[in-house]
């Protein structure tokens, strides 16, 4: 995982900026990491790639520029998250369905773990007859007219019965 930088070169009073030194850090860390880069020609953005960084992280990072005369103030603090590694979610291995009135079933599920990427969607399947994409904001999910194998949008028993209130 890396983390590709730039920013803008800043006013250099009157001494030509000739390397900026870079400050880094997992986010809360008692030690900083220091990298030091030499600056680009002055019609150029600085850019600086971090890599090796580990996925799923936070980081601090702050900048300075260094002349003749020394290094200058440093940037304000930057934060920065890497990426999770992509990786396919686990299987579900735990379902409950519960029928209700023969019309509506619910399923109830444990959640898949997906190193710490968010899970976008679920896919719920029968042998024969029904498929139907929805996301998920909890473990349950109901489906109107299970029964009779017609697609229908995922509802609660809940927000059925506070609708006609």
């Amino acid at each position: 995982t890396s983390l590709t930088m730039d920013w803008d070169r800043p006013d250099d009073n009157g001494s030509e900026i000739i390397e900026y030194v870079i400050n880094y850090r997992i986010e809360g860390a008692a030690v900083w990491q220091t990298a030091q880069i030499e600056a680009p020609a002055p019609f150029e953005t600085p850019r600086w790639i971090l890599s090796e960084l580990s996925p799923a992280t936070r980081y601090e990072i702050t900048i300075a520029a260094q002349n003749t005369l020394g290094v200058g103030e440093f940037s304000s603090l930057g934060c920065y998250v890497t990426t999770a590694k992509a990786v396919k979610p686990t299987q579900i291995s735990r379902v409950d369905v519960v029928v209700e009135n023969g019309t509506a079933a619910m399923l109830i599920f444990d959640r898949p773990t997906a190193g710490g990427m968010e899970i976008l969607e679920y896919s719920v399947a029968t042998d024969d007859w029904f498929w139907e994409r929805t996301s998920l904001e909890t473990r349950q999910a109901a489906f109107d007219t299970l029964m009779t194998g017609s697609e229908s949008s995922p509802s609660s028993s809940s927000s059925s019965s506070s609708s006609s209130s």
